[in-house]
C-alpha cells in the first residue's frame, strides 16, 4: 500500500531533495507550496501523478486539515529567513492566507 506525505515548503533546495529521495521509496507525495511555477519541476523526480503540488495560497484551512488529516506523514519545511512588514513568522509559516 502507497503511504501518502505531505511536505510543505517543498519547493526549497531540502524539500526537492527530500522529494527526490522519497518518491523512489514509491510514496505518493503532496507539495502544498506557495510557488507552483517552481515546484512543477518536482514532478519529475517521481511517476505520473506520484508528485502532486497544489497552491497552498489557495487553501483554506478547512482544506489544509483535509489534506493532513488523509496523509501518512506531514513534513513542515515552510519557513522565511527574516521578517518585514508584509511577511511574519506568524503569518507566513503558522497561518493561511484565509
Amino acid at each position: 500500500m502507497t503511504k501518502t506525505l505531505v511536505i510543505f515548503g517543498g519547493s526549497g533546495f531540502i524539500g526537492s531533495n527530500i522529494i527526490r529521495r522519497l518518491s523512489k521509496l514509491d510514496f505518493r507525495i503532496i507539495v502544498p507550496t506557495s510557488n507552483l511555477r517552481k515546484s512543477m519541476s518536482l514532478k519529475l523526480s517521481g511517476s505520473i501523478g506520484q508528485i502532486l503540488p497544489i497552491k497552498y495560497n489557495d487553501l483554506n484551512n478547512r482544506d489544509i486539515k483535509h489534506i493532513i488529516k488523509k496523509s501518512d506523514c506531514v513534513i513542515n519545511l515552510k519557513t522565511i529567513w527574516s521578517e518585514s512588514k508584509n511577511k511574519t513568522f506568524k503569518s507566513n509559516i503558522y497561518t493561511s492566507n484565509k
